[in-house]
């Protein structure tokens, strides 16, 4: 039997657990600081001081009509580049887009100049309506030492009637002027993420779509000692027939290559590849590295993963997911996504955005239930995640309108977590950035996500003076083999992904794909495998990308070689700036000023802390004896 002391002793025992259990969580509150932004910096917050946004990408016009006129180069330490074909096509917007970034000097002519141009070009890039009947001209080029793309080759029936023209591309033989393929093989070295082989021997599924490259192409055989980056794969019938006739794994149909000729590089794209910007402007940017002994430029180091309308905190469309997960829309957020989204986090290190909207569904009659937003904004910094805005909406309801709902339900709930990001579609860009500012809960957002790739914008940039936007390029729902040399050629050129997902699918599935339980799957899959290569990029949320993209754009940079050391200076960046060294048969034995991460063989990212930076090299030599021979 207890006795009243024992009694006493017991009561007192539970009443400092509980008092220390309870200190413990008022602790964990107080300090966890839940309700502010981590992921941006105060003086980023109050700061108005806007970046320069970038010069235009064309310096100027070098011909307009058949005639030469001299040029003046602005900075000798940039790359002189010269776009030869029409304005306004996808091959144009490719070349501009890439020139946005790449800090080269871009000069624009409709025709191919008629004589020397003064300075002399380092690239000069074609497309094929150029290139007919101008042969003489591109070879007196070569001949000087320039460079050239041919960012699309020509028809195969004017290939075949030019012997010079195929002279240049280094095209051996027209083995067939249509031909099949079975799929495509990208060699590593050229783009950053290594080698790939798009073909599907078992598809998963039987209407499997994600093979959507052209296969249709024409079987071009080159010279020995072209180097093939892309490639065709054939069937096993027309590789049988391959193999009867002695073709070596070099004959196969190319499609991207480079071709030493006279006193040039030439490389050449046999397809549209280069019409489709993302890819494109990773192609410019490795024919740009294949160019030289080592590139170096700046990158924004963002791998930023989305959802759009999560929560949604209104009890919409409940019939359907009574039927669907068997409980209400905000208790299915609470119990079936979230944890999912904490087991990402934990396991991958990969860091959420969470683009929250009071109401979606404006045809529904429902009011957003109050208290919701505190539960998220503990659990996102338990999982080092950001809260944002959604501007998206089902209904008549007018942009201006749900920004204004949004904004009496955060005063209402007492939220004073700062918000930095917004999640529009790509036709409220415009809209945006005048009706945020006449709300007073919204004048911390700094970056707008952009739930589709358009060719109206670049694929970072200033939405205006004040806010940054950040396209989303990536759908990790579906990947397709162009989606994937999409993501390669923009983390090639920026180092940069933004792989966003709108999880009103999931909450209006319009087939069984959409349900959660099969859309998680693939969800999860795809960020983690295809962004795989790429580690060694950071993993941050919209408003630390923000700032990043701030950096990024606002940078100044020169570069050069000595020896086994390559000095970079850099201005007009704010404690880290990023680079993407890539080099060929070569390591990094050190750097000064900054510290460097291995991305692949031969391609690092370096981390700048420093205005001037040494970048040392382990003795060319040593690294060739240890690799076992020559590029």
């Amino acid at each position: 039997m207890i006795t009243r002391r024992q009694y006493v002793a017991i009561v007192l025992i539970f009443l400092v657990v509980f008092l220390l259990f309870q200190g413990l969580q008022l602790g964990k509150m107080y300090f966890s600081n839940a309700n502010v932004n981590k992921h941006v910096r105060e003086n980023d917050m109050t700061s108005s001081d806007s970046k320069e946004i970038a010069d235009p990408p064309i310096i100027g016009i070098v011909s307009q009509e058949n005639s030469s006129i001299e040029v003046k180069v602005e900075d000798e330490t940039k790359p002189y580049v010269l776009f030869v074909g029409r304005k306004n096509t996808e091959i144009y917007n490719t070349v501009t887009e890439w020139a946005y970034y790449a800090d080269v000097q871009l000069y624009h002519s409709r025709f191919m100049p008629s004589e020397t141009i003064s300075p002399l070009p380092q690239y000069i890039i074609l497309d094929k309506a150029a290139v007919v009947g101008e042969s003489m001209k591109i070879l007196r080029f070569l001949r000087l030492g320039t460079n050239i793309i041919f960012a699309e080759i020509p028809d195969v029936t004017y290939i075949e009637s030019h012997n010079i023209i195929r002279m240049i591309l280094g095209i051996y033989k027209i083995r067939a002027k249509t031909q099949e393929l079975h799929g495509i093989r990208l060699f590593k070295g050229f783009f950053i993420g290594g080698d790939r082989i798009f073909d599907i021997e078992d598809p998963v599924e039987p209407d499997d779509k994600r093979q959507d490259l052209t296969l249709n192409i024409p079987w071009y055989r080159v010279r020995p000692g072209t180097e093939t980056y892309m490639q065709g794969i054939l069937n096993d019938e027309d590789m049988a027939s391959a193999l009867k006739n002695k073709l070596k794994n070099e004959d196969m149909p190319a499609i991207i290559w480079r071709h030493h000729y006279q006193n040039g590089e030439v490389f050449a794209v046999n397809g549209e590849y280069m019409k489709n910007r993302q890819i494109g402007i990773g192609i410019l940017a490795a024919f740009m590295h294949q160019a030289n002994d080592y590139s170096i430029y700046p990158v924004v180091n963002a791998r930023v993963f989305s959802l759009g309308n999560y929560p949604i905190l209104t009890d919409e469309n409940n019939d359907l997911m009574l039927e669907k997960y068997g409980d209400t829309l905000t208790n299915t957020e609470k119990d079936v996504v979230l944890p999912m989204l904490t087991s990402l986090s934990t396991n991958s290190g990969i860091l959420t955005t969470c683009f929250m909207s009071p109401r979606y569904n404006y045809n529904e009659r429902l009011k957003p239930q109050n208290g919701e937003l505190t539960y998220y904004l503990d659990m996102l910094f338990e999982m080092d995640g950001e809260l944002g805005l959604s501007g998206m909406r089902e209904g008549n309801r007018t942009l201006a309108g749900k920004l204004k709902d949004a904004e009496d339900y955060y005063t209402a709930d007492n939220q004073i977590y700062n918000i930095a990001s917004a999640y529009l579609s790509a036709d409220e860009l415009s809209d945006f950035s005048e009706q945020y500012k006449k709300s007073e809960s919204w004048k911390d957002i700094k970056t707008v996500v952009s739930s589709g790739y358009t060719d109206k914008e670049h694929i970072i940039g200033y939405l205006d003076a004040d806010i940054t936007y950040q396209q989303s390029n990536m759908d990790p729902d579906y990947h397709t083999f162009t989606d994937d040399l999409e993501l390669i050629g923009v983390y090639t050129l920026l180092g940069y992904n933004n792989a966003t997902y709108d999880m009103t699918r999931t909450f209006y599935p319009e087939e069984k794909r959409d349900e959660w339980q099969n859309t998680s799957i693939r969800l999860f899959s795809n960020i983690v495998s295809y962004n795989s290569p790429y580690k060694a990029f950071d993993s941050v949320t919209s408003g630390k990308c923000d700032f990043r993209i701030r950096n990024y754009l606002s940078l100044s940079y020169s570069q050069k070689r000595a020896d086994d050391t390559i000095y970079v200076s850099a201005e007009g960046f704010d404690d880290h700036a990023y680079f993407l060294l890539r080099l060929h048969n070569e390591e990094i034995d050190s750097v000064d000023g900054g510290t460097f991460k291995k991305i692949e063989t031969d391609a690092y990212l370096i981390d700048i802390t420093e205005n001037s930076v040494q970048i040392h090299l382990k003795n060319s030599l040593d690294s060739l004896i240890k690799i076992g021979g020559n590029r």
